[in-house]
């Protein structure tokens, strides 16, 4: 960590040797040694699928290098959920740990600050499911001397809880497990917490949007309503065999393309390339034959910007068998669209298509 900070002196958007030893600090020392902890913060937790990942800008360097330690099934990607991060002030005088929400969206070209007062709203919700007297070391605020975009300033607004790690001050290695393990509690508070509806903040479209659709990847049950809702490890199930049915589509002998899954760090899941051909392509998985599908703002954005070189795969019919906390899916018949969205909505930040 104290060597992060000493680099963040010598910043530079280019790949100059200093930032090159940066890159190599955030996303691989500091990941390898966070994954020698992740058991102990799982059971601390109680979330069983804990990972981390470190990122310094694709391409150019970003002010603000980070490192997290996320759910792969409730924040698959930087920009949604509830997440535990390390971020680096810009000028390199101090680092934090923090409980911080995912505070950007992409709008096709590049990382946009959410809405300051939904970040806001959303952290104050946050703080009241940690509890009301947290240690006097945390703070519901940080600084991180962001002067080049705005990305450092909408974490500033995202986060809920973070306690301060000055460059002349780093505590030693057993201070900060114990902040990890702490923050990690709390983190599965606000797991447990969120129902997955809607979120403090988020305007009461979404909230419509995401009620009405909640039970889409379930069947119906016999009484005639919807069937409890899946388990995380039963929605991750269901997410990679989509991945996994797209994939196979798309790099059969009738297709032959290079397919890349960048689910974990973009805002869309697949990147598939044949010569100069590029195609930006989304992934929806679903125990239903016919539902409605619920795209979020960064995916209706996605398809905006990159049409005609955007696809939707909707892999709808994915079969589940075992128990729910070990679950395989099997099946699913692929459907594919290339959305054309067009006009942008100010007042929205999801919408529902019907498939099938």
């Amino acid at each position: 960590m104290e060597e992060v900070l000493l680099l963040q002196t010598e910043f530079t958007p280019n790949n100059s040797a200093a930032m090159q030893r940066r890159g190599e600090l955030v996303r691989h020392v500091l990941v390898e040694q966070l994954q020698t902890l992740l058991p102990a913060m799982r059971a601390r937790s109680g979330i069983d699928d804990l990972s981390v990942m470190g990122k310094d800008g694709t391409g150019r360097k970003t002010e603000v290098p980070w490192t997290r330690i996320h759910s792969t099934s409730r924040s698959p990607r930087p920009t949604e959920g509830w997440y535990l991060v390390f971020l680096f002030s810009a000028t390199g005088a101090r680092a934090y740990l923090s409980l911080i929400q995912g505070t950007t969206r992409w709008d096709g070209m590049q990382f946009k600050s959410q809405p300051e007062d939904q970040l806001r709203a959303r952290a104050q919700w946050a703080r009241e499911q940690v509890g009301p007297t947290p240690p006097p070391r945390w703070k519901p605020s940080i600084n991180l001397d962001n002067t080049r975009s705005t990305l450092g300033t909408s974490y500033e607004w995202g986060t809920a809880l973070a306690v301060e790690y000055d460059l002349d001050a780093i505590p030693s290695d057993d201070e900060i497990t114990d902040d990890l393990l702490q923050a990690s509690e709390w983190l599965g508070k606000i797991y447990r917490a969120d129902t997955g509806l809607s979120a403090p903040g988020d305007s009461p479209f979404v909230a419509d949007a995401v009620n009405a659709t909640a039970g889409v990847a379930n069947p119906r049950s016999r009484e005639g309503g919807f069937a409890p809702r899946l388990t995380a490890a039963q929605r991750t199930a269901i997410e990679k065999r989509a991945v996994n049915v797209t994939t196979a589509y798309f790099t059969s002998d009738g297709m032959k393309y290079e397919v890349e899954d960048v689910g974990s760090t973009e805002s869309y899941d697949l990147h598939a390339t044949k010569n100069s051909e590029t195609i930006y392509i989304e992934v929806k998985g679903t125990t239903a034959q016919k539902s409605d599908i619920v795209l979020t703002f960064n995916e209706v954005e996605l398809h905006r910007f990159k049409w005609p070189h955007n696809a939707l795969a909707i892999v709808h019919g994915v079969h589940l068998s075992g128990p729910p906390d070990a679950p395989v899916a099997t099946g699913g018949t692929l459907s594919l669209d290339a959305l054309e969205v067009k006009r942008k909505s100010a007042s929205t930040d999801r919408v529902s298509i019907q498939h099938g």
